[in-house]
């Protein structure tokens, strides 16, 4: 038991990086936790996991500077739902000339689709979920990394 409680209890580590939270319940000394289904007598091993971009901004306010920061790396985009947005690389620059399609990266970085979301994890706290729609994963990656950089949250 004790080997068990040891890994629960690194499991609940955050990274520095912020990118990557888990809510579990508080790591008790004696184990109490892994007996009776938890410290609250629910499930055994039941966690909730976030992964994405957590803020305190109120959603209306993370919505204008995703919009901002979606024209600033020169992405399209289509609102689906209030908090929810389907994007992806505009094939145009700032200048309105056409990216050349024959450069093998623009065509993957171009045919990669993302979903944007925001949920609400807590109260005062938000979570943008971003979700690879279509395009391979370096290129999906190559995008996700561009736009989270110019993300203010």
């Amino acid at each position: 038991q004790q080997a068990a409680a040891a890994a629960a209890h690194a499991s609940t580590a955050a990274p520095s990086d912020g990118m990557l939270l888990e809510t579990a319940e508080p790591y008790l000394q004696d184990g109490a936790h892994l007996r009776a289904g938890g410290a609250d007598g629910g499930e055994l091993g039941a966690k909730k996991w976030h992964l994405g971009v957590q803020s305190r901004m109120p959603p209306a306010d993370m919505m204008l500077e995703i919009f901002r920061a979606l024209r600033i790396v020169h992405f399209e985009w289509k609102v689906v739902a209030q908090y929810q947005v389907v994007c992806r690389p505009s094939l145009k620059c700032v200048d309105g000339l056409i990216l050349d399609g024959d450069d093998d990266a623009v065509g993957k970085r171009a045919s990669v689709k993302l979903g944007l979301q925001l949920y609400k994890v807590m109260e005062d706290q938000y979570l943008l979920d971003v979700k690879r729609l279509e395009g391979d994963i370096f290129p999906f990656m190559d995008v996700c990394s561009a736009l989270l950089c110019e993300l203010k949250l």
